[in-house]
C-alpha cells in the first residue's frame, strides 16, 4: 500500500537478467546502489548479474563501479566506502537465456550466496524477442516456485506486445509461468515523483475536487517532447514507434490518473480498477482526430529502412466518456527530435462567463514532470498601482526548492516497491488491456495502409503545422452526419460577449499585452482595420519600452500596395508595434515591391522558417466581414472541412508548404486590388484566435455564424479551432444563439 517507506527485512536476491544491456548499468545498478546508500536494501541482499558476455565476478565489479554515483554529498572518503561495500554483495552469473541448465546453475549459486530461505526479485533487462522463452527457463529452473523461499518476483518491462491481440497472447503466456501476483510490469514514469504526486495532489486537497470536472475544465493537455533523435536505438524503435514507445503506456498512465475516480483505498488493486474502468471509458484513437510525422533524416539513421513508416510524432485528442469527463477534450503529443526536452500535464480551466477585469487570463494547473520537476497555477492579481488592472501570475513550487532532499530517481522508487511487494505503481493485466484498446484500431489502420508520415524539420517547435491527418476513413467512420451540413450551432462559449465596444476594446488590448511579455519566442497574427489599429495605438501609448525581444508579427492579410498607400496594412500597422519595444520588430507582409504571386511565395518561406524554429503561433487576432470572410477567405470552400468526426476536436489537416502555400492571393477583380492572404492551415496553427467582431451592424452575420457556421468562412474556422472564440458586444437572442456541437 502507498504510504511510509519501510526497510525489507527478508534476505533477498537481486538477479538483473540482462546485466551488460544500457538499462542494467544506467539505471538499474544505480538505482540500486542509491537505495543501499540510503539504507533502503535488505542488511542481507545479493546482486546477481546474468548474462550472455563472459565476465567473472571481479570483471563485472570494475563495470559496475564505473556506473556508481550518488546524488548525494557524502562525507570525505564515505562514497568509497559505500562503492567498497556495495561492489562485494555484486556477483556475475553467464548464461544463455533459453537454457533452463543456465538457471538451474544461477539458482545453486544463489543458494551458495545467500541462503536457502531469501526472496528474489527477477528483473528481465531483456530483448523483447527472448523474452518469454527466458521466461519458460526460469519456470523450468524452479526460480519462480514459492513453495521454497519467502517470495519470487518477477519484473518485466516494456513492450508488452505490440497490440491488443499480441498483448493478450503474452500476458496469457505469462500466466503460465507466473502468477499475476508476482508479475510486476514496470513504466518508469509511475515512478517519477510529479506522476505520483498526482494522486495526493488530487484527493489529497479538498479545494481541488469541486474544480476536477467537466463543468470547470475546458481541456487537458499531456505532452512528451524529446530535443534528440532515437540516440542509437534506431533499430528497436523502428519496430515499434512513438505511439507503442510513450503513448500506450507513459501517457495513457498519466491520462488514467488525472482522470480516475477516487479509490476506496490505496491499495494496488483498488487504484487498478479506476485506472481500468478510465481507460475502458476513453474512445481509441482514430485517423480523424490524429496526426502523424516523422522528423528529417529519421530514415537515414542506422537500422532504419529507407522505406520506414514508423512515427516518431504523434498529435490527438482523445475523450473520456464519463459523467466527469463528457466533452472534455484530452490532447496528446509525443514526439522526438523536437525543440525542448518536457513532460507535462497542463490542465485548462473555463473562463468565467463575464469578462469583468480587462487583462484576466485563463486559469490553468501546470505539473511538469521533466526537467525539473514542477507545479504551476496561474491565478489572475492586480498590478500594482492606481488602476484596476489584473495580469496573470504564476504560484509555483518547485521540487528542488521546496523539499531539502534529493528526489529519487523512478527506477529507486519503484525497485524498493518490488522488495516490499507493493504493485500499487506497476501495471494490473486489465489496465494494461485496456490501453492497448486505445491505440490498436488506428495503428493497425495505418499499417494496412502503409502510408509513409510527412517529414518535419528536427528541433522544429511545432511539428503539426507540416503535418496533416490521415484522410482515410476508418471502418464504422463513414455513417452519414447526425446534422445535416451548416445546421450544427456553435458551443455557447465560443462567444464572449462584453457589455460596450470599449470594454471588449481593452480586454483584447490586455490580452495583446500579456501574450507580448511572455518569454518564450513566439509568433503573433494581427489583423487590420479601424478597430483593431486603435488598440495597437492604445497600447503603443500605454506599453512600456524594452519588453519586446523575440516576438514576431505577421499580418493575417495585406493589400499589394506600397507601404504608404493608405490602403495598406503594413503602413499603418508597422509604426505602431515599432513603438511597443526598442528592438526593430519583425513584421512579416508581403513585399509590394514582387509581383504578388512572388510575394505570397516568399512570404510563405519566411513563415515556413518561424515555424521550423523554436517560435510558438502563439495568439491571432482576426475580424468577420458582413459576408462571412475573415483575413481575405472570402469563399467558404477556401476553409475546407474534414469528416464529422473531426469538427469540434480541434485536428486538421495542416497542409504545409507541401500541398499548398500558405499564402494565397485574393480574388482581385472583385476587390479591385490584388490581396494577400493567409490560408486557413495557417490560421489554424494558432493556438488562440479572438475573431473581434464590434458593433450592431454586425448582429446578422453573427446570428448566421451561430446557427450554421459551415456557411462562412469565419464559421468553418471557429469550428475547427478547439479555442477560437468570438469578442463582440451584441447581445444575441436565444434563437440566434448558442446550441452545443
Amino acid at each position: 500500500m502507498i504510504g511510509a517507506v519501510n526497510r525489507p527485512t527478508t534476505p533477498t536476491s537481486i538477479v538483473i537478467i540482462g546485466a551488460s544491456g544500457d538499462l542494467a548499468r544506467k539505471k538499474l545498478i544505480p538505482a540500486l546502489f542509491h537505495l543501499f546508500c540510503n539504507g533502503f536494501l535488505p542488511e542481507r541482499f545479493r546482486v546477481v548479474g546474468f548474462a550472455r558476455t563472459p565476465l567473472d565476478d571481479e570483471s563485472f565489479r570494475q563495470e559496475v563501479a564505473e556506473t556508481l554515483t550518488t546524488r548525494f554529498q557524502p562525507e570525505p572518503g564515505e562514497c568509497a566506502l559505500a562503492v567498497g561495500h556495495f561492489l562485494k554483495r555484486c556477483h556475475y552469473h553467464q548464461g544463455q537465456y533459453t537454457r533452463a541448465d543456465d538457471f538451474r546453475t544461477l539458482g545453486r549459486r544463489i543458494e551458495g550466496l545467500a541462503g536457502p530461505r531469501s526472496g528474489l526479485l527477477l528483473y528481465m533487462a531483456i530483448p523483447p524477442d527472448v523474452f518469454l522463452d527466458t521466461a519458460r527457463s526460469i519456470r523450468a529452473a524452479g526460480l519462480a516456485d514459492e513453495e521454497e523461499r519467502p517470495w519470487s518476483r518477477v519484473v518485466i518491462e516494456k513492450p508488452f506486445g505490440r497490440d491488443t491481440a499480441s498483448s493478450s497472447e503474452l500476458t496469457r503466456a505469462l500466466g503460465k509461468i507466473f502468477s499475476e501476483n508476482q508479475t510486476y510490469r514496470i513504466d518508469h514514469y509511475l515512478g517519477k515523483e510529479a506522476i505520483q504526486n498526482l494522486l495526493a495532489l488530487r484527493f489529497g486537497n479538498r479545494i481541488l475536487e469541486p474544480l476536477w470536472n467537466r463543468e470547470h475544465i475546458e481541456s487537458v493537455e499531456i505532452c512528451f517532447s524529446e530535443d534528440i533523435g532515437t540516440q542509437g536505438r534506431a533499430g528497436y524503435f523502428d519496430r515499434f514507434g512513438i505511439i507503442r514507445d510513450v503513448v500506450q503506456n507513459h501517457l495513457l498512465q498519466a491520462l488514467a490518473l488525472v482522470a480516475m475516480e477516487q479509490p476506496i483505498r490505496l491499495t494496488p488493486g483498488e487504484i487498478a480498477r479506476e485506472k481500468d474502468r478510465v481507460l475502458r471509458a476513453t474512445r481509441p484513437m482514430n485517423a480523424a482526430s490524429t496526426l502523424v510525422g516523422q522528423y528529417e533524416g529519421y530514415r537515414q539513421e542506422p537500422g532504419v529502412p529507407e522505406d520506414s513508416i514508423t512515427e516518431t510524432f504523434v498529435r490527438t485528442t482523445l475523450h473520456v466518456d464519463t459523467p466527469r469527463w463528457y466533452g472534455v477534450p484530452f490532447e496528446i503529443t509525443a514526439g522526438k527530435a523536437l525543440a525542448e526536452r518536457k513532460t507535462e500535464i497542463l490542465v485548462r480551466f473555463r473562463d468565467l462567463p463575464v469578462a469583468f477585469f480587462p487583462g484576466a487570463a485563463t486559469n490553468t494547473l501546470r505539473i511538469r514532470i521533466q526537467p525539473d520537476e514542477e507545479i504551476e497555477l496561474q491565478l489572475n492579481n492586480k498590478v500594482p498601482g492606481m488602476n484596476m488592472t489584473v495580469t496573470p501570475v504564476g504560484l509555483n513550487m518547485l521540487y528542488q526548492q521546496e523539499f531539502a532532499t534529493a528526489l529519487p530517481e523512478a527506477y529507486e522508487r519503484l525497485l524498493l516497491d518490488v522488495l516490499r511487494g507493493d504493485r500499487s505503481l506497476f501495471i494490473q493485466q486489465e489496465e494494461l488491456a485496456a490501453a492497448w484498446e486505445v491505440v490498436t484500431p488506428y495503428l493497425q489502420e495505418r499499417e494496412r495502409l502503409l502510408k509513409r508520415p510527412p517529414e518535419y524539420p528536427y528541433g522544429c517547435q511545432a511539428p503539426h503545422i507540416f503535418l496533416r491527418s490521415d484522410e482515410t476513413p476508418y471502418p464504422g467512420e463513414e455513417a452519414p452526419e447526425a446534422t445535416p451540413p451548416g445546421t450544427r450551432p456553435l458551443r455557447k462559449e465560443r462567444i464572449r460577449s462584453f457589455p460596450t465596444k470599449e470594454s471588449a476594446r481593452t480586454e483584447l488590448q490586455a490580452e495583446l499585452h500579456c501574450a507580448l511579455v511572455r518569454k518564450n519566442p513566439q509568433v503573433i497574427m494581427l489583423a487590420g482595420g479601424s478597430t483593431p489599429l486603435e488598440i495597437y495605438t492604445a497600447l503603443a501609448e500605454a506599453s512600456p519600452r524594452g519588453e519586446l525581444e523575440t516576438t514576431g508579427f505577421i499580418l493575417s492579410d495585406d493589400r499589394h500596395v506600397p507601404r504608404n498607400d493608405e490602403r495598406s496594412n503594413v503602413g499603418a500597422i508597422f509604426p505602431l508595434i515599432s513603438r511597443w519595444g526598442p528592438a526593430r520588430p519583425q513584421l512579416l507582409h508581403p513585399d509590394p515591391n514582387l509581383p504578388p504571386e512572388e510575394a505570397a511565395l516568399t512570404l510563405s518561406r519566411h513563415i515556413a522558417d518561424l515555424a521550423r524554429g523554436s517560435s510558438s503561433f502563439e495568439l491571432g487576432i482576426l475580424g468577420i466581414g458582413s459576408d462571412g470572410h475573415t483575413a481575405s477567405l472570402f469563399d467558404p470552400a477556401l476553409v475546407p472541412l474534414l469528416s464529422p468526426e473531426e469538427i469540434g476536436l480541434g485536428r486538421i489537416p495542416l497542409r504545409f508548404l507541401e500541398e499548398e502555400t500558405p499564402l494565397a492571393l485574393a480574388a482581385g477583380i472583385r476587390l479591385g486590388v490584388e490581396r494577400v492572404s493567409l490560408t486557413a492551415p495557417v490560421l489554424l496553427a494558432f493556438r488562440r484566435l479572438i475573431f473581434l467582431v464590434l458593433g450592431e451592424e454586425k448582429r446578422d452575420i453573427i446570428t448566421r455564424i451561430v446557427q450554421a457556421p459551415r456557411e462562412t468562412p469565419a464559421g468553418r474556422v471557429l469550428m475547427q479551432h478547439p479555442q477560437a472564440q468570438i469578442w463582440t458586444d451584441i447581445t444575441l437572442t436565444d434563437g440566434g444563439s448558442h446550441g452545443s456541437h
